[in-house]
């Protein structure tokens, strides 16, 4: 296999998929808004990916700190589709 382009960006990769570069594993939301994208293989297991939220030791207790993390929890798991 020869590659074209390698890209760590979901937007590089959109952008390269559009101008016609090959197929890509995007995420579903980017589909919408980018008319020249199609779908290929609607039905197959994506990878996850872990995410971390970290804070100093301090600031655990601090009520802005934990309703940011709480928005980034419930944020994440709308997207990904876990609720």
């Amino acid at each position: 296999m020869r590659l074209a382009l390698r890209a760590n960006t979901t937007a590089a990769q959109v952008r390269a998929c559009v101008a016609g570069f090959g197929i890509a594993l995007l995420p579903r939301f980017v589909a919408p808004s980018e008319p020249g994208l199609v779908e290929l293989l609607p039905r197959i297991d994506t990878p996850t990916r872990e995410v971390w939220a970290v804070s100093h030791r301090d600031l655990r207790r601090n009520p802005r700190v934990s309703l940011l993390i709480e928005w980034l929890t419930q944020t994440i798991a709308v997207t990904q589709g876990f609720e």
